[in-house]
């Protein structure tokens, strides 16, 4: 997934441009929503409106042993997202963005998509969340719950007890309640998402949703 942003090919530096700029126009209308869970996030100058931004460019490793990822392993674009599941900006930009992008750039084979888990400290449901996906992912379900949770965020954000709320996502989505509900109560995946956010605070990110181009932050 190594792939240099420095394009020696027309098309390519096209497409980066354009990516940059979908990217970047949603980035401008979210902002950044806070800081990450636990541990404090790098240090950046403060904007006008109080919100912090990492430098940009930032040259970061975009290897991961918790990838989850659509397209090909191939595509010369790879975005890293971090993103947090209770976050209404994720939520946004899963709604009006990431269609076009899975349509116009990861289906036709210029861009591979991975999403990393960065849950934020004061979305009380979005640890749960993450861990609920991981436990779809072992019944080859990821990227249904992804989507489940995604557009049901205000169904549960709020909830005091989100759990029954993510078990029955996995019983629309066909899966057995009995392993995912163990899943989630095993807390075999707490290191695998400690480890996005690990990742993620060395990278420079300090809210979500943020995103990686080829190994630079945006």
């Amino acid at each position: 997934m190594n792939h240099s942003l420095n394009s020696n090919t027309p098309q390519r530096a096209a497409t980066v441009a354009a990516l940059l700029v979908l990217l970047a126009l949603l980035l401008a209308a979210c902002g950044s929503p806070g800081l990450p869970v636990d541990q404090p996030a790098p240090q950046a100058a403060a904007g006008d409106d109080g919100t912090v931004a990492a430098d940009n460019p930032v040259a970061v490793v975009a290897e991961s042993s918790a990838d989850r990822s659509k397209g090909s392993a191939d595509a010369p674009i790879t975005i890293i997202e971090y993103s947090d599941f209770q976050c209404p900006f994720c939520s946004r930009w899963v709604e009006q963005t990431y269609p076009s992008l899975l349509k116009d750039y990861v289906e036709t084979g210029q861009v591979q998509l991975v999403f990393r888990d960065f849950p934020l400290s004061f979305h009380p449901n979005a640890d749960e969340a993450a861990v609920a996906s991981h436990c779809a992912a072992e019944q080859d379900a990821y990227w249904a719950m992804h989507d489940a949770l995604f557009a049901g965020q205000s169904s549960w954000a709020d909830l005091p007890d989100a759990i029954p709320t993510f078990i029955g996502y996995a019983g629309d989505l066909g899966l057995d309640t009995g392993a995912f509900e163990e899943c989630l109560a095993s807390g075999k995946f707490d290191a695998a998402i400690q480890q996005d956010i690990t990742e993620g605070q060395k990278a420079g990110i300090t809210g979500t949703p943020s995103f990686l181009i080829n190994d630079q932050l945006l």
